[in-house]
């Protein structure tokens, strides 16, 4: 959703939070 924390950072990258965003290709199953 766009109230996502990985909204705004690239995709894949890490997050302010310290965690992988969840937009990364881990979540599409490709990790």
């Amino acid at each position: 959703t766009a109230r996502s924390v990985g909204v705004v950072v690239p995709r894949g990258t890490p997050t302010p939070r310290g965690v992988p965003s969840t937009r990364g290709p881990v979540s599409r199953g490709r990790g």
